[in-house]
Parts: C-alpha cells; structure tokens; sequence
C-alpha cells in the first residue's frame, strides 16, 4: 500500500515524515497541489506546504567476491539512471575490475561514496558479510543471489530490514526479458566459450582448402 499525502495536512496530522521519498507535483484545477508519495527512504517534507525534491539514492557495490570482473553499473547506465531522476552513489572502485574508472563514473554522474548507505543498492553476486552489515533499515538489496542454492545468506537476509531482490529468480517470462539476467549472462558465456575453446584446441575451427593443402572442418560438442 502506497501513501499519497498532501504536504499541507502532514504536519497538521502529525505524520512522521522521516521516511518520505519523492514528491510529486500534480496540476490540479484551482491550484497546484504538492504530494508526498511514501515509498521508504529518509528525507523531510517542506513545512507550509513548501515543495522540497527528494530522489531515491542509488548505490552500486565494489564487488566483495574474489576473481569477479564485472560491475553493477557503468558509467553509461549510471548517466541513464541520473537522467530519470535518481541519484547515483559509487563505491570507489567498483568498477576497476571493468576497465571503468572512478573519474568515469564521476564525468557521468555519480558521487563516489559509500553505497551500502544508498536506498537502493546495486550488486553483481550478494554482498559480503560487512557490506550486508553497512545497509540501512528499509533498503532495497538488488543482485544475484541464487536463493534456492544459498540456504545460510537467505536466513541473514530474512533477519534484517531490507528487501532483496534475487534478479536470477525474476520469472522468465516475455514481460521481463530486460531483467532477464540469466538469458544475458549465458549469452556472454557461450560467445566466451567459442573463443576458449578455438585457443585450446589449437588449429582452424574452419576447414580449408589452400594450394598448400586441405584442413578439414573441426568437429565441435556444444554441451
């Protein structure tokens, strides 16, 4: 349930205001209302009715898994993000391992900080024990989490007040094909796989046929 106050009634209805997210303008007939739509992040409504913008921070997590490459966000998403209206907090480093620098991340947008202290924070695989630690009550958790293979991490996270989103168990279905992580990552897999294996097996994939002779086709298992 969602709720929509007039910012005029909230402190006339002692309503507490620390976890007020957007605020959104609505034309009305007569006169422009300010509301107030209550989602869960910290932040203060303006007093008198005053129109104060408050955006959903989000984080993006240096990953914590040893041999991982890959980044939750680039500097072109994040300056997607910044565009819709969000802010957007890096971890320093995070995306090193990516060949995307921190003044990368900076030109597009973002403030290089901490953020676990985010609304809403972005990972490759789940977090570390100490970045699990780092989030605030009411955040948002958004990652890989393999949930039906990762018993222990989905007892610490049931103990804590966040939301998690596992994005390898979003439904595979025609509406969510771009949050289709798995689809994506065994793509980049099996592209990966070929050159692997071309280099491993140490002669043309091709067959050939040269004045110097024929080299026949490779005969390949795609498992």
């Amino acid at each position: 349930k969602v709720d929509v106050l007039v910012a005029t009634d909230v402190a006339a209805r002692g309503i507490d205001v620390d976890n007020i997210t957007h605020v959104i303008q609505f034309d009305l007939p007569g006169e422009a209302e300010t509301y107030v739509h209550r989602i869960g992040r910290t932040g203060r409504a303006g007093r008198n009715g005053a129109k104060e913008e408050l955006s959903v921070i989000i984080g993006v997590l240096r990953e914590a898994r040893p041999g991982e490459t890959r980044a939750a966000a680039t500097p072109a998403t994040v300056a997607q993000l910044i565009a819709l209206g969000y802010s957007v907090v890096v971890d320093p480093g995070a995306g090193v391992a990516s060949d995307f620098s921190d003044e990368a991340y900076a030109e597009a947008g973002a403030t290089l900080g901490q953020a676990t202290a985010a609304d809403v924070v972005f990972g490759v695989n789940a977090p570390s024990d100490e970045q699990l630690d780092g989030l605030r009550d009411g955040a948002t958790l958004v990652c890989l989490l393999s949930p039906a293979l990762s018993p222990d991490l989905l007892a610490n996270l049931a103990q804590r007040r966040i939301t998690a989103l596992a994005m390898d168990a979003v439904p595979r279905i025609s509406r969510a094909q771009s949050l289709d992580v798995l689809s994506s990552m065994a793509n980049i897999a099996g592209y990966r796989a070929v050159i692997e294996a071309a280099n491993v097996f140490g002669r043309f994939f091709t067959g050939q046929i040269t004045a110097a002779g024929k080299v026949p086709p490779a005969k390949v298992l795609v498992a």
